[in-house]
């Protein structure tokens, strides 16, 4: 009786350990398994794999991206709306040729945007098919 004890307090102190490791170093933990092979988990009612992960990223990257265009985009019209409003700046030819580089960086601003949200929206995509994907899975079983 006493060793069937001492090993059930031993499975609970390393199942307590684990869990412990698994909170403070989640990363690690993360890159361990990766690193011995496991790409997917199936805990039966979701299915997580790197691929979601990867599309996950994506978006990310490109909602980062667009808040960054937006800000540019922003800056760049008050100073055009700033330029256009002074007189004394009309008449100047050096001027009217920043307003036009300005001008310029707008159109280059709006098609990051553009190509910003064209990423977002194949990543949504992704994210509805892998979606759809896990779905069908929970059906079949």
């Amino acid at each position: 009786m006493k060793i069937k004890e001492i090993m059930i307090t031993i499975r609970e102190f390393c199942l307590i350990m684990a869990f412990v490791l698994l909170l403070i170093f989640p990363n690690w933990i993360n890159n361990r398994l990766i690193d011995a092979g496991f790409s997917k988990i199936d805990f039966g009612v979701a299915e997580w794999e790197r691929t979601i992960q990867e599309s996950q990223k994506e978006v990310e990257d490109a909602v980062e991206a667009n808040a960054e265009t937006r800000a540019s985009l922003d800056i760049i019209s008050n100073t055009l709306a700033q330029l256009s409003r002074s007189p004394q700046n009309s008449a100047n030819a050096a001027m009217q040729q920043e307003v036009l580089n300005l001008r310029r960086e707008v159109q280059a601003s709006s098609n990051r945007l553009e190509n910003s949200q064209l990423e977002l929206q194949k990543s949504l995509e992704n994210h509805k098919v892998l979606l759809d994907k896990v779905q069908l899975n929970q059906k079949i079983q």
